[in-house]
């Protein structure tokens, strides 16, 4: 779960009555998709369950020091403008130092499991596909062995993902569309 502690991450409606950052959102969807991760029958690990701060090398180390198999990173974006809105899955293809890929390594890529949570995503949140995007200057994507992608669910600074953002069943529909995600692209890797 992207941010936390003292990094808010991004904030709608900044000093307005219906204030929303961030942080507040990532961490129950993290907690909600680790929930159904689990009861799909994932083994799971959770960087944080608490509104902690960790730095992105941090983040990126405790993942490498699990053996993690895939790293996911909930977040939610943000704009100067209002107008960008929508969905988007943020990945890095990754090489080993003997040039083995992450499909020799794990038997998925990241690209891969990066359209299969964006379609999961916007089927589900009913928001505009953005795509996915190959991302290798993100730090908690080129810093982790093991296939990563980040998750941009919906923007804080454009009003109709923010209204979505607000009611109370974003953070279940967000964490389902990315566990069926992540799910469809363990069962294809282990077929």
């Amino acid at each position: 779960m992207g941010h936390g502690g003292k990094d808010s991450g991004s904030i709608g409606h900044k000093n307005m009555s219906d204030e929303l950052s961030e942080k507040e959102l990532n961490l129950p969807i993290g907690i909600k998709l680790n929930e159904y991760l689990k009861s799909a029958g994932v083994s799971t690990y959770v960087l944080r369950e608490t509104d902690i701060y960790y730095t992105l090398l941090e983040r990126a180390q405790k993942a490498n020091d699990a053996g993690a198999t895939i790293f996911i990173s909930i977040h939610n974006n943000s704009s100067e403008s209002s107008a960008p809105n929508g969905t988007e899955i943020l990945y890095n293809s990754k090489k080993n130092t003997e040039g083995k890929s992450e499909m020799d390594l794990y038997g998925i890529q990241s690209k891969d499991i990066a359209q299969n949570v964006q379609n999961e995503m916007v089927k589900s949140l009913g928001t505009h596909n953005r795509g996915i995007k190959n991302s290798p200057e993100m730090a908690v994507l080129n810093k982790t062995y093991m296939p990563a992608i980040i998750v941009e669910g919906a923007f804080l600074s454009n009003e109709s993902d923010f209204e979505m953002m607000k009611k109370a069943d974003y953070t279940d529909k967000y964490a389902l569309a990315v566990a069926k995600g992540i799910i469809k692209s363990l069962n294809e890797a282990y077929k």
